[in-house]
């Protein structure tokens, strides 16, 4: 792999010591702004993802061993990925932290 083919780091990813990367999807813009903070508590350094295609966004994932938030049912093969339902922002973020769990932890 040559270093064209690496994807740039967006400007909120630099600081990945800060926490395990968490990239949410650009269709989930509102409940990123809801519950980045709460995240930051859990030990999660999230921000968007600047990637606009499903594979890209699943190759950057992997490149700064990130996890994935989105609605797209695209991501349900991925590994990293934890597809939501649309639903209330409370829901969604219980929902977004059993699947965090499984993924990292394998349960």
């Amino acid at each position: 792999m040559s270093i064209e083919s690496v994807p740039p780091t967006p400007r909120d990813a630099v600081y990945l010591h800060e926490g395990i990367p968490l990239i949410f999807d650009l269709s989930l813009k509102g409940f990123y702004y809801w519950s980045r903070r709460r995240l930051k508590y859990l030990g999660f350094n999230a921000f968007i993802t600047p990637y606009k295609h499903d594979h890209q966004i699943m190759l950057y994932a992997r490149l700064i061993n990130g996890y994935i938030v989105t609605t797209d049912k695209g991501f349900l093969k991925c590994k990293r990925a934890v597809v939501l339902k649309v639903d209330k922002y409370e829901k969604m973020y219980i929902a977004m932290v059993k699947g965090l769990h499984e993924i990292i932890h394998g349960d």
